[in-house]
């Protein structure tokens, strides 16, 4: 099964397909008008001629109706961006949102997302990274490290394990930051870490995210949720299918919620909200550069007291990323 994602400025402006491999000829065909044809660049044109094609698509079944009401949608000679994979990183699409906008010399209009991603996007050198690439932060040589979180150096504390700055339970493998001590480092995987792992761990399942114990689970009364790349079922479209012993025989959705709700609980998801923002903010600090780490010392104070009650500022995330002032 092979995914890919098309892009253009229009009132849903993003399409996210799956197909079979034989069904590639006809995508090229659609857009080339030659089955043996080759696709050049992302960047296609909505033509006329194209839309006279979209009749090819009639064997996807729904997928055919999807896809050809998006491309339908786009006004005619107008750009759209096809994709190989599944791109749903914000500011990514972010950009090729703005490139088909300048392209066709049309307005772009901006949700608060898309102004938050914007302002990102001008002010700051976003790094994105898959788990491929290796990037060390910090002071190298461990005699002359100062812990980011408690102020310590060597003898009074070690820098002996690697301190991951994403966690490694949300996939990093590369991203390692030097100056974070391992009494910080252990403190903070028991009580920020472990909860941001409890908060994701459905999604983490979902996309088969694997951590330094391998793929999460959840467990609860009479159910279990588990990664099964060797027998993973395919379904048209997103779901979890929870199959149960006694589930009642009933389409009303109250009595469905009141069922999942009395018989599973999972003991292994909780979580302490306050630790979820912290955690991000965590995140930040093991990315920045170190001399701007003094403008921080309220938030390093925070991040290492118990969770108290506090009137917060909103928070947005962001996939995984660093960032680097200009």
């Amino acid at each position: 099964m092979l995914q890919f994602t098309i892009i253009a400025n229009t009132t849903t402006p993003v399409l996210y397909m799956e197909c079979q491999e034989d069904a590639i000829k006809l995508i090229i065909e659609l857009i080339t008008g030659n089955p043996n044809g080759k696709v050049h660049t992302v960047e296609l044109t909505a033509s006329s001629i194209l839309k006279e094609r979209l009749n090819l698509l009639d064997n996807f079944g729904e997928k055919s109706y999807k896809l050809k009401s998006f491309i339908k949608s786009i006004p005619t000679d107008h750009h759209f961006i096809l994709l190989p994979g599944r791109v749903d990183d914000r500011i990514q699409l972010y950009r090729y949102m703005k490139k088909i906008s300048d392209l066709d010399c049309s307005p772009f209009k901006l949700s608060i997302s898309d102004k938050i991603v914007s302002f990102m996007d001008n002010h700051y050198e976003l790094r994105f990274f898959w788990g491929e690439e290796r990037m060390n932060i910090g002071v190298y040589n461990k005699s002359q490290r100062i812990c980011r979180f408690c102020g310590r150096s060597m003898p009074e504390v070690t820098f002996k394990q690697k301190a991951h700055a994403i966690s490694e339970s949300l996939g990093n493998k590369g991203l390692i930051c030097y100056e974070e001590c391992d009494e910080c480092n252990k403190r903070f995987s028991q009580t920020l870490e472990q909860d941001i792992s409890n908060y994701f761990r459905l999604p983490l399942i979902i996309k088969g995210v694997k951590g330094k114990k391998g793929s999460p689970t959840m467990k609860g009364d009479n159910l279990s949720i588990a990664f099964n790349s060797v027998n993973l079922p395919k379904i048209e479209n997103d779901a979890i299918v929870l199959k149960t012993p006694n589930m009642p025989h009933t389409n009303d959705p109250q009595e469905i919620t009141k069922f999942l709700t009395q018989n599973f609980l999972f003991s292994s998801v909780r979580f302490k909200s306050q630790n979820i923002y912290k955690c991000f903010c965590k995140y930040a600090l093991s990315l920045l550069d170190s001399r701007y780490l003094t403008y921080f010392k309220n938030t390093i104070d925070w991040i290492n007291e118990p969770p108290t009650k506090h009137l917060l500022p909103p928070l947005v995330t962001m996939p995984p990323m660093v960032i680097r002032l200009r």
